[in-house]
C-alpha cells in the first residue's frame, strides 16, 4: 500500500464475502467480495486481526486480506488495490524485568508487519493494548537506564550501547507511532527536531525552554528566576555558579544578559553536540516519521506534544459515562474530582492504568458502572477499549479517592489488557 501508514489520513474499507469458507484456497481471488460492493463496512487499521490462518518459525502470523478501497478525505475512491491478500503480523517476546534488552534485541533485527506482543508469565492477549502498555513500560526504563533528564530526557552515550542500539531506538520510537499513535513525549523536543530538521529552525527560546525541562525543579526555577533579575548577586549567584559548574562553565556571568548567552551556548552543547552521533544513526528511521502530518513542521511536531501531554482537565473531557441515578451521578463526580487533584505522576498511572498508555492518545475513556463491596471492590480496567469499571459503593471521596490511589501507586492494577 505504499506510504499509506496506520496514522494515515485516509479511511480503510474491508469488503469480506460472508459465504467465503476461510479453508478454501487463500489465493483465489474468487474469495473475496469486490471492492465497493454493499458488505464494506469501514474500520480501523489497528484493528486488522482477521483470520489467523498459518504460522511460521519466526513467530509471524500471517492473516488473508479481501481486496480493500482506500478512500481520501472527501470520500473518493483513490482506486488502490492491495497487490497480495496477506499482511504480516509479527509476534514478539519479552519480559517485564528485561523490557529495555529484550525490546532492543527483538527490534534490531528486521522486524516488519504489524506487532503483536506476548509478556512472559501474563494471559494477556494483544489487541494493541497489550502493546501500548510495553511501549510505555520500555520507554520509561529507557528513559531511567540510558537518558538523562526530568521533563524531558536525552541520550547519554555510554559503553552499554552500541550504535546499533541507537538505530533501534529510533525503530521503536517510528513503529510506535505508526501502529499506536503512541510517541513519548519526555524524549527531548530540540533532539527530535534537529534530527528531522536543522538547528536553524530551533529558537533560542525553544532551546532553553527545552534544556530547562531537562533539569531538576530547583535547578530551573533557579535559573528562571535568576533571568529576570538586572544583576546577579548574593544567594542566586551561589546558586547559579554551583548549577554552570556541573556544565564545568568557569566564567561567572555577572547580568542577566551574559547568563542567558551563557546558558544558550550550554543547552546546545548538552542537547545537541553531545548527541551528533547517537542522532545520525537515529535518523534513517526518524526521517520516516516526517510521512505523518505530525512530523512535517517544527509548528506541528510542537503542537503533538502539548496534544499527547495528560491534564486533568484534558482527561476529565474525555470521559464518556451515562450514569442512570443519583449512585452513579456521585461516584463520577468523585472520579472526575480525584483526577482533578492528581499529581503528574498520578494521572500517567491512571492513564497508562486505562489506556496501556501513558500518553493522551485515545479521544474517549470510557466508565461504567459496578456493583462491588467488601474486599472484592476494585477498580477494574480494560486497555483494549479504554474502558474504566467503577465500583458504585463508595459514600465518601475520601474513601474513594484513598482506594483509587492505593490500587494506582501500589502496582495492584486489576487490568485486562487486550
Amino acid at each position: 500500500m505504499g506510504d499509506i501508514g496506520l496514522n494515515s489520513p485516509m479511511v480503510l474499507f474491508i469488503s469480506w464475502c460472508p459465504d467465503t469458507d476461510p479453508q478454501e484456497d487463500e489465493e483465489s481471488d474468487s474469495n473475496f467480495t469486490p471492492a465497493g460492493t454493499p458488505t464494506s463496512q469501514p474500520v480501523n487499521a489497528a484493528q486488522l486481526d482477521p483470520r489467523p490462518e498459518t504460522v511460521d518459525d519466526s513467530g509471524d502470523d500471517f492473516v488473508s486480506l479481501p481486496v480493500i478501497d482506500v478512500l481520501d478525505d472527501e470520500g473518493m475512491c483513490l482506486g488502490i488495490l492491495l497487490p497480495l491478500h496477506k499482511i504480516r503480523l509479527r509476534i514478539i517476546h519479552v519480559r517485564r524485568p528485561f523490557i529495555v534488552e529484550d525490546m532492543l534485541k527483538v527490534f534490531r533485527n528486521n522486524v516488519t508487519g504489524m506487532v503483536k506482543v506476548d509478556i512472559a508469565g501474563e494471559n494477556a492477549v494483544d489487541s494493541g493494548g497489550v502493546f501500548r502498555d510495553v511501549l510505555s513500560e520500555f520507554w520509561e526504563k529507557c528513559f531511567q537506564k540510558h537518558f538523562e533528564g526530568e521533563d524531558e530526557c536525552v541520550l547519554v552515550p555510554s559503553p552499554q550501547l552500541s550504535p546499533d542500539d541507537f538505530s533501534t531506538i529510533g525503530k521503536i520510537l517510528l513503529v510506535g507511532y505508526e501502529q499506536q499513535g503512541f510517541f513519548p513525549i519526555r524524549f527531548s523536543r530540540v533532539l527530535l527536531i534537529c534530527a528531522m530538521f536543522s538547528r536553524d529552525l530551533v529558537s533560542n527560546d525553544l532551546l532553553l525552554e527545552s534544556f530547562f525541562r531537562t533539569l531538576s525543579n530547583f535547578e530551573r526555577d533557579s535559573l528562571e528566576n535568576a533571568l529576570l533579575l538586572v544583576n546577579l548577586e548574593g544567594d542566586i549567584l551561589d546558586d547559579i555558579i554551583d548549577i554552570l559548574s556541573r556544565f564545568r562553565v568557569t566564567t561567572i556571568p555577572k547580568c542577566r544578559e551574559s547568563l542567558r548567552l551563557c546558558l544558550v551556548r550550554v543547552a546546545e552543547i548538552q542537547l545537541i553536540e553531545n548527541h551528533a552521533f547517537s542522532l545520525q544513526q537515529m535518523l534513517p528511521h526518524m526521517e520516516k516519521l516526517k510521512l505523518f502530518s505530525d512530523f512535517q513542521t517544527v509548528s506541528a511536531i510542537l503542537a503533538l506534544y502539548i496534544r499527547l501531554k495528560p491534564t486533568g482537565r484534558k482527561v476529565t473531557n474525555i470521559l464518556k459515562a451515562a450514569p442512570k441515578n443519583v449512585t452513579e451521578q456521585r461516584v463520577l463526580d468523585f472520579l472526575k474530582r480525584f483526577i482533578r487533584s492528581m499529581s503528574d505522576d498520578l494521572l500517567t498511572a491512571f492513564l497508562r492504568y486505562c489506556t496501556g498508555s501513558n500518553v493522551l492518545h485515545v479521544d474517549a475513556i470510557e466508565v461504567s458502572f459496578v456493583h462491588l463491596s467488601g474486599l472484592g471492590r476494585r477498580f477494574v480496567a480494560h486497555t483494549c477499549g479504554a474502558l474504566l469499571e467503577v465500583p458504585v459503593s463508595y459514600s465518601s471521596f475520601n474513601e474513594f479517592a484513598g482506594e483509587f490511589r492505593t490500587q494506582l501507586l501500589g502496582g495492584q492494577w486489576d487490568m485486562q489488557i487486550l
